[in-house]
């Protein structure tokens, strides 16, 4: 019986970053070639954004795995105060230079971007670009949801802005998620009843951190080397709590209170809400649904969808929300 569990996060890692990633195999392979085109090759600058639980962090994994096999050194930051000084002290203690071996080049990562340290993010593009000057090979990749990351574009007036290249991740296909996940499963031991992968694709929605909670809980209770539909099911309960602090929780926690709200009376209705119903709901103007409406689609928690409703984006939010 396979007991390794390929879908346990890493442990100690900040944020905790899954081993499977689930259908990025293109931006991963362009990335890579980035990494081997020579200095300042185009790509080399990057942002990375989408929605909670859509994989930025699990991708910038990725591109820090591609890198080290190519013998760069790697810094993995979350943008956090200090993030300018302790790049730069990196950098002053010969991370490039300091191993057994001088690196090839430096990949810096920086996750989490958040829009009130635009300050922080400057002084590590300031110390890239005199890297650069210097003929070193260097790439830096930012990653965060969408309204910090245009935020911080939208105020960046130099090299951030001019040229970084923006990756918007959006959710896996259907057929991407089924092989990746078929892949997984028989890679460790195990196979996979049709239905079941069917199912599971289903539930993950196309968001890969639903699909990685999923994948521990199943293969957790999963009795000797099949994996059922009955095996999907019987955890659903348990992934869904796992979800609330995973993902829905620090989605929610940056949101306005107003906005809040808003999708509070969203989740009282069993599927899409209509635009009337929510204004008349909340006691307001058809306009001031507008504005909720507008803002919570941009940063995807919510999305149109027939007959001019919306809907709730993010898997199982309505459970979180009701309580």
């Amino acid at each position: 019986m396979a007991v390794d569990n390929p879908f346990s996060t890493t442990p100690g890692a900040v944020p905790p970053v899954p081993p499977v990633l689930v259908g990025r195999d293109q931006e991963v392979e362009l990335f890579t070639e980035a990494l081997d085109d020579g200095p300042a090759a185009p790509g080399r600058w990057a942002a990375v954004g989408g929605p909670a639980g859509i994989g930025k962090s699990a991708l910038l994994a990725a591109y820090a795995e591609r890198a080290r096999a190519r013998g760069w050194a790697v810094l993995a930051e979350q943008c956090t105060e200090g993030l300018g000084d302790r790049v730069t002290r990196a950098l002053a203690t010969n991370v490039l230079d300091g191993g057994d071996e001088p690196a090839v080049g430096l990949l810096i990562t920086v996750d989490a971007l958040d829009a009130s340290l635009t300050d922080e993010l400057a002084s590590v593009v300031t110390d890239v670009e005199h890297l650069e000057l210097t003929g070193r090979d260097v790439a830096l990749v930012v990653a965060g949801r969408p309204a910090h990351l245009m935020t911080v574009l939208g105020q960046e007036e130099g090299t951030l802005r001019r040229r970084t290249d923006v990756l918007d991740l959006g959710r896996v296909p259907a057929d991407e998620a089924t092989l990746a996940l078929r892949e997984v499963v028989d890679a460790h031991g195990r196979t996979v009843d049709d239905d079941a992968l069917e199912r599971a694709v289903a539930v993950g929605a196309g968001y890969p951190v639903v699909m990685q909670v999923l994948g521990e809980q199943v293969w957790n209770v999963a009795q000797g080397d099949r994996i059922t539909t009955a095996d999907v099911e019987s955890v659903l309960p348990a992934v869904r709590a796992a979800l609330g602090p995973a993902l829905h929780a620090p989605m929610m926690a940056e949101l306005t209170d107003e906005d809040t709200v808003f999708l509070r009376a969203m989740a009282r209705d069993d599927g899409p809400s209509e635009i009337a119903s929510l204004a008349a709901r909340l006691g307001e103007s058809a306009q001031g649904v507008g504005v909720h409406r507008r803002r919570l689609t941009a940063a995807r928690v919510i999305e149109p969808v027939s007959g001019g409703r919306v809907d709730l984006a993010i898997p199982y939010l309505r459970e979180f929300l009701r309580g």
